[in-house]
């Protein structure tokens, strides 16, 4: 049966995720990002705006391998994700 780990941390300017870069890992589960504070916003691909409110969210019941996305704000944001490994 696989493991999976809840990974949290808090980020500030530009975060890039590339999912090929986790390596020990077998996919990524589900992934989240939202601003701390209710009047920030995060754009991902410097295109869709989410806020606190209405955080981007990504599952898979399939862990994820490919990709790449990138976020970016000009305050700190949360990034959730659940990884297989």
């Amino acid at each position: 049966m696989a493991k999976a780990y809840f990974i949290e941390r808090v980020e500030n300017g530009v975060f890039n995720l590339d999912f090929s870069n986790f390596i020990e890992c077998k996919g990524i589960y589900s992934i989240e990002v939202k601003p701390l504070s209710s009047s920030g916003v995060v754009l991902e691909n410097d295109i869709e705006k989410f806020t606190h409110e209405k955080p981007f969210k990504l599952e898979s019941p399939v862990p994820m391998i490919n990709g790449f996305l990138k976020f970016k704000s000009d305050s700190d944001f949360i990034v959730r994700m659940v990884v297989s490994v």
